[in-house]
């Protein structure tokens, strides 16, 4: 075998699998080694010589997910590693519960410091936090039964978490720490202002009445309950007792006031990216008027405006939302194309909305023929797409951030049945790169909305899931050599 240098490795601007694995073993080239067994992955993902099968069929009468690397099934019950022998599906752990059913979870794969993990919410009020792997209590602490708490979601991802319960007299929030599982913070929102609220970054986002505001949580519950310093105030303080129950001393917050940020948008539609330079995207407030508008978030200044080309569509059949890779591109989603744009900030005065590429699969699609009412007008009825002729063809996409690969899918309908395809392409520039089906469809079930799809894409996995009548099935698709 011929020496390998790094010169030689180096000098190769399009290196094959074979040489990617080489570079990997003898250490040459980028430091960050996942980044090498990523871009091999993604020429065995790209290239004609292999191809995805169906490996594995589970099915289950409750909820069933995919959360970093793991399938829960039964409701988060139990979890299940794609990685067994011959490819199939195995049982990892089973994780304990305390009441009946499981309310809601939040799943994490930390770094070794703390270790990978799940924290339940039940339908008792208990949080448990396991061990992700394993299934080992770590700790369990018990919410006030006040409320019935009901929902647990990512404050700041890795750091804190947020508890909310449903809508009764108010709503109560339950900050607490993630790692160890502890309680930080307690309060209650008026039940006139906690209609449609979230929590994220220490950031609460309301909408009311077409009007949307992002409020700052520390300086609503007050300097002197600051999240940070809130479990070292006197007497009034919310304090973890040695069962772990929650004291149910409650601060109300009856009015929302000073704003971080203020918009009004037609449907509450009003998403804020995540990477500056900081902008948002709402939509037009004119009942006529589906677009949607990039605005800077400093002045609001107008940057782009996206609109659906298609005008025989029915309102809502295109939606725009900020990549999720956090490179502050938009995605716009038409039943017919997906487009990404940048927000070109080269010009000092202002920034621009531009297009980096679209994707376009109205190839042989031919729009209704309009209708000459008795006055003469022409008229084009709204695409519902509630017919079994007349299948979206876009079904769904999303982005494979590790791979950089843009997935599509689309249903292609038959006679007898409707196929399930998925379309890849390149992230960065748009290219397409291979497309494959995956699945044969009913298409009566699926056409009269008796049976939900979902699609999910995760390194060289693909899930499809689907609920029919009250019952989740999930088929498995992995990377094989063609024979």
């Amino acid at each position: 075998m011929p020496s390998l240098t790094t010169r030689t490795l180096c000098s190769q601007m399009e290196y094959n699998v074979c040489s990617a694995l080489l570079w990997r073993q003898h250490g040459v080239g980028p430091r960050n080694q996942e980044r090498v067994v990523h871009s091999v992955l993604r020429r065995l993902v790209a290239t004609s010589s292999r191809s995805y099968r169906k490996v594995a069929q589970l099915s289950s009468t409750r909820r069933m997910a995919y959360d970093d690397r793991l399938l829960f099934t039964d409701n988060y019950q139990c979890a299940y590693s794609l990685h067994g022998v011959s490819r199939q599906p195995v049982l990892v752990c089973r994780y304990p519960m305390v009441g009946r059913t499981v309310s809601d979870v939040a799943v994490c794969q930390g770094p070794h410091i703390t270790g990978s993990y799940i924290i339940i919410l039940d339908d008792n009020n208990n949080l448990i936090q396991c061990n992700l792997l394993s299934g080992n209590v770590m700790k369990r602490i018990k919410l006030p039964n006040r409320f019935k708490f009901k929902y647990l979601n990512w404050n700041i991802y890795l750091e804190t978490l947020v508890a909310s319960s449903t809508l009764s007299n108010g709503r109560g929030y339950a900050i607490l720490r993630a790692v160890p599982l502890s309680f930080q913070c307690y309060f209650v929102l008026a039940a006139d202002i906690c209609r449609n609220l979230s929590i994220s970054d220490n950031m609460l986002t309301s909408e009311n009445n077409k009007r949307v505001g992002i409020y700052s949580l520390e300086r609503l519950l007050g300097d002197e309950s600051s999240l940070s310093n809130l479990e070292s105030t006197n007497g009034d303080s919310l304090q973890l007792q040695s069962h772990n129950l929650i004291e149910p001393l409650t601060r109300t917050i009856s009015k929302l006031r000073d704003p971080l940020f203020e918009t009004q948008c037609g449907g509450g539609y009003c998403v804020v990216g995540d990477s500056p330079p900081f902008h948002y995207i709402v939509r037009s407030l004119d009942p006529g008027d589906d677009s949607f508008y990039i605005r800077c978030l400093h002045n609001s200044y107008c940057v782009g405006v996206l609109e659906c080309e298609q005008r025989h569509l029915a309102a809502g059949d295109h939606s725009a939302l900020f990549h999720q890779d956090d490179s502050g591109r938009v995605i716009h989603q038409t039943p017919y194309a997906v487009n990404v744009y940048c927000i070109d900030s080269s010009q000092r005065q202002c920034c621009r909305l531009r297009l980096l590429y679209s994707v376009d699969v109205s190839s042989g699609y031919q729009p209704p023929d309009a209708v000459q009412t008795r006055s003469g007008r022409q008229v084009v009825r709204p695409t519902t797409y509630t017919s079994s002729s007349d299948i979206e063809p876009i079904h769904s996409f999303n982005s494979e951030d590790e791979l950089q690969f843009l997935w599509v899918t689309m249903i292609e309908p038959s006679d007898a049945a409707s196929v399930l395809c998925m379309n890849l392409y390149d992230d960065i520039s748009g290219e397409p790169i291979r497309s494959f089906p995956l699945l044969t469809l009913d298409k009566d079930n699926f056409s009269d909305g008796a049976e939900d799809v979902g699609v999910d894409m995760d390194l060289d996995v693909i899930l499809v899931f689907r609920k029919h009548r009250g019952r989740w099935a999930v088929d498995i698709f992995q990377l094989f050599e063609n024979e």
